[in-house]
């Protein structure tokens, strides 16, 4: 299928269950945000709009030197949902020729741009259908939602996330298999391991290419009951 898939990075929370900013995590010598952003840059995904709230002039710093679209939603504490739309609606009014959308969260660092590559790779064999993640039995982020979804991203309200469309209506999500996606950052404890940069786990992540999407297996066929 033609159309470009452009991607939004959600990023505008205020981290309250961690203490403190996450998006400002440092990951390799560099934070938690800039790190996500240069991992979707590295995909094919385009334009990239990244979704800024909580202290959006601080959180854009970040992003400097970067090609992507700065998205402030003045509305964040209301919940993702509002975010979302947000970055969903930008995106539309930079490409008129948009086929889709990835929705991408700035708390898991393991996702790589190979596993990105792979969302897109799986939408453009079945263009009719959603594609997410699939880690721990669940579906998740990322995920790619094709334009037919653009309604219903935009109706997104509060605390709702792109996670509901998938669990609405779960026979029409392929899923693309994501161990490493189970770790996001939450909690202080998340945090520590973000700090043990030797770590089995962190060394598969932090390195840039080649490294990037060793071991990643590749996109499955009907996905598994969403919970």
């Amino acid at each position: 299928m033609s159309g470009r898939v452009g991607l939004v990075l959600l990023a505008a929370g205020a981290s309250t269950r961690l203490g403190r900013p996450k998006q400002l995590l440092d990951v390799g010598g560099r934070t938690l945000l800039r790190h996500m952003v240069e991992t979707a840059l590295e995909s094919p995904c385009r334009p990239v709009a990244v979704v800024l709230g909580y202290q959006a002039e601080r959180m854009a710093r970040e992003l400097a030197g970067l090609d992507v679209q700065r998205v402030v939603n003045a509305d964040w504490v209301t919940g993702q949902g509002s975010s979302l739309s947000e970055g969903v609606q930008a995106i539309q009014r930079s490409a008129s020729d948009l086929a889709a959308v990835t929705v991408m969260l700035v708390d898991q660092p393991a996702v790589t741009a190979r596993h990105l590559t792979r969302l897109v790779e799986a939408f453009r064999r079945g263009p009719e259908r959603m594609v997410a993640s699939s880690y721990d039995g669940v579906l998740g982020a990322p995920a790619l939602f094709p334009a037919g979804c653009f309604p219903a991203l935009l109706a997104l309200r509060g605390s709702e996330g792109a996670r509901e469309l998938l669990r609405a209506d779960p026979a029409r999500v392929r899923s693309v298999p994501f161990q490493a996606g189970s770790f996001d950052v939450d909690e202080p404890g998340d945090a520590s391991r973000l700090d043990a940069l030797n770590d089995p786990f962190t060394s598969s992540w932090s390195s840039r290419p080649p490294a990037r999407g060793a071991g990643e297996p590749g996109p499955t066929g009907p996905a598994p009951p969403a919970r």
